[in-house]
């Protein structure tokens, strides 16, 4: 789902025109508060939980990019989805700075998918009884996975958004409203 939303991302950069970008999301309600939507947009994600990690994620890496690599297109992006109350996704942060520097989305999309499956494994290390080696390895033996579903999301369209993660969004009903968590993004 992220790689085919960063896939329609980076294609709408490349065409030039930000403010398309916004086609991938329904108009926003009268008198949204910037930064606090709670309408149809984050049906893009199964919690409140996982739309604010996906949010914070964006901003961050917005933010840095913006500072780090200065470009209007960015600016021009950040302050449409402002406007039209759009909390930034990662996906679409990258997508955009991707297509803006050329990186071809042969690369990007295996690039954006192997940091997300690093970052699983990542946790995994902290969480279980995991060495670095063990870690590693686990990330080299997904990488014909990550290259399959990169194929896959080349050939996808917006319309094929979706998740049929079901545990995954009731584990993370049940996280988001715990005491104590260990790990929160």
């Amino acid at each position: 789902m992220l790689a085919v939303l960063a896939l329609e991302t980076a294609k709408l950069a490349v065409a030039g025109v930000p403010y398309r970008c916004l086609q991938l999301f329904p108009r926003p309600r009268v008198g949204c508060r910037s930064g606090i939507y709670k309408g149809p947009r984050k049906s893009f994600r199964g919690t409140s939980e996982f739309a604010l990690e996906s949010s914070q994620q964006a901003a961050a890496c917005r933010t840095t990019l913006r500072q780090v690599w200065p470009d209007r297109l960015l600016d021009s992006l950040s302050q449409l989805l402002s406007e039209h109350c759009v909390p930034p996704a990662l996906a679409v942060v990258l997508g955009v700075r991707s297509a803006r520097e050329g990186i071809p989305i042969s690369l990007a999309l295996p690039a954006f998918m192997q940091s997300y499956v690093a970052n699983l494994v990542t946790a995994g290390v902290r969480l279980v009884p995991l060495g670095q080696t063990d870690g590693q390895l686990a990330v080299a033996r997904l990488e014909q996975a990550v290259l399959a579903a990169s194929a896959q999301a080349r050939n996808a369209t917006i319309d094929d958004l979706g998740s049929a993660a079901f545990m995954v969004d009731l584990a993370s009903m049940a996280h988001e409203t715990q005491y104590t968590r260990l790990f929160r993004s």
